[in-house]
């Protein structure tokens, strides 16, 4: 079995991922390491190459981090022999600028199986990717279901969108193109981005190329991807508080949001906090960050914990899970429909505890963060 190295970035809703995977190494006897770059990056690669030098390694990283260290043309890796797989935990246009680089050892891990095809169009100096979701962490799962004070819990921020930028190859500098895909993705929320700018630009009758194209991903359209997020959110915020509900939210920048009837509305706290309140709520809610196919680790850490996962759908989730069995799902297309199942579990605490039980039994044996460290050694042959 691979040598591990953990690289810890110093963000810590992403070490927290390592660390869960650390243990988990822990727990099948690998032998593996450490490496925290803010305690001295020369220090650090010394203790890589010590640790590598007798082969038969890897490394695990998030979000690039120390993947083209300690030079910027990532030869490190390749010199002494170390694949390092580069777990990506949001869309791949947000790391252009590492992967538009070859790093010849490099692994992107993907969360969502179309940011695996978005790298393959989009950045071919990429050489391999693998598809494996986040996982779930388990914290306090104890407390019987119909014991738990917190009704409804929302961890989530409620982030400004950045201004649409003009495109200055476009006639109309983009508005047309900028419109009618945030459009498309009010009408069928179930297309990502590129689905619906590529709808949006057929209708209008613009034909970027290739490089306009990628171009338009990185720099342009998110914003209409965030806008589509940011009044999902409102509107499954409103419809909760006229329903009546009572939702803790943990997260910032809900503004007015915030008074609304039974929103409670607690700003962000740190990683750990969060996790542990999960152990105390009868029902966490998701709203997915647009992965359309993949999930997110808040399902899998509300099930691990003992709560119901209430959260819109994927592909990759409708594959997995089963609607009333061990999750419940609802469509952004009908939030009414998402009123009547918070109300109908909290209503009925027995078949609610049931549908928690069944999700935390699906979950522990495939959806933590050492199920997750088993694909990638799986991967790593």
């Amino acid at each position: 079995m691979k040598k591990l190295i953990f690289i810890f970035g110093g963000i810590d809703t992403l070490d927290q991922s390592i660390e869960q995977m650390v243990l988990a190494a822990q727990a099948r006897g690998i032998e593996y390491m450490e490496a925290h770059p803010e305690d001295g990056v020369q220090e650090m690669v010394d203790q890589i190459v010590a640790f590598s030098r007798e082969g038969n390694c890897a490394a695990i990283t998030n979000n690039n981090a120390c993947v083209r260290l300690p030079d910027e043309n990532g030869s490190f890796w390749t010199q002494i022999g170390v694949p390092i797989y580069n777990i990506l935990v949001d869309h791949p246009r947000n790391y252009h600028d590492c992967l538009d680089h070859e790093v010849p050892m490099m692994r992107v891990v993907c969360i969502d199986r179309h940011h695996e095809r978005f790298i393959r169009e989009y950045y071919p100096k990429v050489r391999r990717t693998c598809f494996v979701p986040l996982g779930g962490t388990e914290v306090s799962a104890g407390k019987p279901w119909d014991e738990r004070t917190t009704d409804i819990l929302l961890l989530a921020g409620h982030h400004e969108v950045p201004p649409w930028r003009t495109v200055p190859w476009l006639a109309d500098g983009g508005r047309g193109l900028y419109e009618k895909t945030l459009e498309n993705l009010f009408v069928n929320p179930q297309l990502d981005l590129e689905q619906a700018a590529h709808e949006a630009a057929e209708t209008l009758g613009i034909r970027p190329d290739h490089f306009q194209w990628k171009n338009l991903f990185e720099d342009y359209l998110q914003a209409c991807e965030v806008e589509a997020r940011r009044q999902y959110k409102e509107a499954i915020i409103r419809q909760l508080s006229d329903a009546g509900l009572s939702v803790e939210v943990y997260g910032g920048h809900w503004g007015e949001l915030a008074e609304l009837p039974g929103i409670h509305v607690h700003g962000r706290i740190p990683v750990w906090d969060c996790l542990a309140l999960t152990g105390d709520a009868r029902i966490v809610l998701n709203i997915m960050p647009w992965f359309k196919e993949g999930a997110h680790d808040r399902i899998f850490t509300g099930m691990l914990n003992g709560a119901v996962s209430v959260t819109d759908t994927s592909e990759y989730l409708l594959e997995r899970f089963t609607h009333g069995k061990d999750i419940v799902f609802y469509e952004l297309t009908d939030l009414p429909q998402l009123t009547e199942h918070l109300v109908w579990l909290l209503s009925h605490p027995v078949e609610a505890a049931r549908i928690a039980l069944a999700g935390r039994k699906k979950a522990q044996q495939e959806d933590t963060w050492g199920s997750r460290l088993d694909a990638l050694i799986e991967d790593m042959g």
